[in-house]
């Protein structure tokens, strides 16, 4: 089963936060190690590259999941499985202030309670 924008943006961020948990030294960094051989040691690979790695996305896509889900935050879960569970519903919605977003999200269920 595929997991939905809303969905996949909310298992990205969980799954950045147990990757910073195993990286601290990594955390904030602006620019990412790559892999490498260094004097007999591996570096290890910056979040997006590790995840883009293993789960097959772009670091681009892995990158704009990270960013929704910074933006959205426990709101992704609401999101999920609602019309605004479309990515560029959520980009639009990470653009607004979290009132407007509160607003958006309860508009949306008197939509479907109507």
């Amino acid at each position: 089963m595929e997991l939905t924008p809303a969905q996949r943006a909310d298992a990205i961020a969980r799954r950045k936060h147990i990757w910073e948990m195993r990286h601290p030294e990594q955390v904030g960094q602006v620019v990412p190690p790559v892999e490498t051989r260094k004097h007999g040691r591996t570096q290890e690979k910056a979040f997006a590259a590790d995840t883009s790695e293993k789960t097959g996305q772009s670091k681009r896509e892995v990158n704009r999941h990270v960013s929704r889900a910074d933006a959205l935050g426990d709101d992704l879960q609401e999101i999920a499985g609602t019309s605004l569970d479309k990515g560029v519903e959520l980009d639009a919605l990470k653009s607004m202030t979290p009132e407007e977003t509160a607003n958006v999200r309860q508009s949306q269920c008197y939509l479907f309670a109507t």
